[in-house]
């Protein structure tokens, strides 16, 4: 959807994180990068911890994140947007959100 286009980074800014990131890959040893990648054991109080955090903070950003919708809605079409809208804008989110979490899965499976 295009009333996303504010929050999606540009074609420069994803090239210039690419090459950022493939620098710092080529500063790791095959073997310090094995090592890395093993699976680690996390502690369940630990990752709840780690998941509260990340509602909290989503919670003090969601105001903000509504109204910029809001904002980009209304600059690309002129009237806001109502309830059916925003309700198809979250779930869109959220598909894509899964969709990227299910694909960084597979593609780590595979490797």
């Amino acid at each position: 959807m295009e009333a996303f286009q504010p929050f999606v980074s540009s074609a420069e800014e994803e090239e210039e994180e690419v090459s950022k990131d493939e620098n710092e890959a080529d500063d790791y040893e095959d073997e310090d990068f094995e090592e890395y990648e093993e699976e680690q054991q996390v502690d369940p109080s630990e990752m709840e911890s780690a998941l509260n955090n990340v509602r909290r903070l989503a919670k003090q950003h969601q105001s903000k994140f509504v109204e910029d919708i809001l904002s980009t809605f209304n600059s690309k079409f002129g009237f806001e947007p109502s309830v059916d809208d925003l309700a198809s804008i979250f779930s869109d989110v959220k598909h894509r959100f899964a969709d990227e979490t299910r694909d960084e899965f597979l593609e780590e499976e595979s490797d």
